[in-house]
């Protein structure tokens, strides 16, 4: 699957990052009723909430991925040709209306 296929899809699921999305950078979270794993070539998986997971568009190689908790901070790079997968992760105050496909494969 190409960049804008795959952002097409998972942006059903992110809304813009309140602070730097309204200052023009192209930076998402995930809906506040789920966690999203992204899921990459060699195993690596990344999971995170509204409150944990940034998601940055700006480079158009790679898919920018910060990753906050209390006590540190991480930050991914990863061509988008390695992305394999992503996961959405029902939260338990997720409403039954919710867009809720489970996952997204390449085909």
């Amino acid at each position: 699957m190409d960049v804008e296929s795959w952002k097409s899809h998972i942006k059903y699921f992110l809304e813009p990052h309140p602070k730097y999305h309204a200052a023009g950078e192209d930076m998402w979270i995930p809906s506040k009723d789920y966690k999203i794993a992204f899921i990459f070539s060699g195993g690596l998986r990344i999971v995170g909430d509204a409150r944990s997971l940034i998601v940055n568009y700006n480079s158009p190689h790679h898919l920018n991925l910060s990753i906050e908790t209390s006590s540190s901070s991480h930050d991914y790079y990863v061509l988008w040709e390695h992305l394999v997968a992503f996961e959405l992760i029902r939260d338990h105050d997720t409403p039954e209306d919710a867009l809720w496909p489970p996952r997204f494969t390449m085909n």
